[in-house]
């Protein structure tokens, strides 16, 4: 993939998440290695949460607005993470659940997205017992992107995969192999 689409898909997200407020600032520790024994690559938010990525990933950039992590492995495939409350995005309300929060993060952001660059999303799958969502992004041009967002425990985990070297199957398979081995902080 291109690394003007790279760049412009982290342009909007950048865009998306500059009006959203946290209504309880909480304090993060930051930290990724890969563990070459079990051949993960492990990304921490202490103390909101981590996800484990099959390979090694190096991390290239932080989006600071986002709280985006993006990483790449040996094939140039690319990997963003972020993993914050979800009481931080403008759509939440008191009470609401992790199935809702994930049905309403994807409906403001998928929306989001899908205007900005005039394209069609599509939900993949949408996972009910552990809400999640594996939704595709794609435009007229050179955009095609796959995501999963999910929420546990009040934590909205956003997962975004980029490249052309794999097949759909591929890239929907690491999104759900990374949120399955997800660890959600209380």
């Amino acid at each position: 993939m291109k690394i003007r689409t790279i760049l412009l898909i982290s342009f909007l997200t950048t865009l998306l998440y500059v009006g959203c407020q946290s209504t309880k600032s909480v304090s993060t520790i930051i930290s990724d290695k890969y563990d070459s024994p079990t051949n993960q690559t492990t990304f921490e938010k202490f103390p909101l949460g981590s996800v484990k990525i099959p390979g090694k990933w190096t991390k290239t950039s932080y989006n600071e607005v986002s709280r985006q992590h993006f990483f790449k492995n040996v094939d140039s495939v690319f990997v963003a993470i972020a993993i914050n409350l979800n009481t931080h995005y403008p759509f939440f309300v008191k009470g609401m659940t992790d199935s809702a929060s994930v049905i309403a993060f994807y409906e403001w952001d998928s929306k989001f997205l899908a205007d900005q660059i005039k394209g069609t999303r599509t939900i993949l799958k949408y996972d009910s017992i552990n809400q999640s969502i594996i939704w595709h992004l794609t435009d007229k041009k050179e955009i095609d992107s796959y995501y999963l967002y999910g929420c546990d425990k009040g934590k909205i985990f956003g997962l975004f995969i980029s490249t052309n070297k794999w097949n759909e199957a591929e890239k929907t398979n690491l999104l759900e192999t990374i949120y399955k081995n997800r660890i959600a902080g209380n």
